[in-house]
């Protein structure tokens, strides 16, 4: 009787197994201690002093090997490739998504500058003109986070479906990308809106 171990990939679930003696020679696995400084030519010594080994022992059969390592991660190709594609797609979008937010607050800035030129003549405070550049942001913003969490969840439980064996999804894994996106946001807000707060309202109402 032994433990329950993963014969194969984590996508499938364990399952009942017999174990026979072989008398016939099998496979015998071999333990190396490698670190990351091992050198390859290090590494060519020491499967060459067991294939030496291997031929005094068992002359009668052929020297054959393989790297447990890389036979298991035969089995999650599809994985790694997944997660490179994931993390490329993934940067470009929120290099896209800072890019917008940071052009889409310049864009309010230049629609709303009258308003805002006037509303300072009329005794506005800058913090009202802050507060009013950031409100119609925050509600897009807000609205575009309601859209896409209920669907990125809906995503990542569908793949995660595919294994016998998976994590559970938390609410950091969200909340995360939420602070990142809303600190960013501020930041972006901040430089046009302090830029609106300083500027002076009769020159931006003579400049139109």
């Amino acid at each position: 009787m032994v433990e329950d171990y993963h014969h194969q990939s984590l996508k499938e679930e364990i399952k009942a197994q017999i174990f026979n003696l072989n008398p016939y020679r099998g496979f015998i696995s071999i333990q190396l201690n490698l670190t990351e400084n091992t050198s390859q030519s290090s590494l060519n010594t020491i499967i060459e002093d067991v294939e030496n080994t291997w031929d005094k022992v068992y002359q009668d059969q052929a020297f054959d090997f393989f790297f447990l390592d890389e036979r298991l991660n035969v089995l999650y190709q599809d994985e790694m490739f997944f997660q490179k594609m994931f993390i490329w797609f993934t940067t470009i979008s929120v290099v896209v998504t800072f890019l917008g937010i940071y052009g889409l607050s310049m864009f309010i800035s230049l629609q709303r500058k009258n308003e805002m030129g006037i509303r300072k003549v009329m005794g506005a405070t800058p913090l009202n003109i802050l507060r009013l550049f950031y409100s119609e942001f925050i509600q897009k913003v807000v609205i575009s986070i309601l859209l896409a969490t209920p669907l990125a969840y809906y995503l990542l439980n569908l793949w995660l479906s595919n294994f016998a064996y998976r994590i559970s999804l938390n609410a950091w894994g969200f909340v995360i990308p939420w602070i990142a996106l809303s600190i960013f946001m501020i930041f972006s807000l901040g430089i046009e809106g302090g830029k609106m707060m300083r500027a002076n309202p009769l020159t931006i109402i003579n400049d139109e």
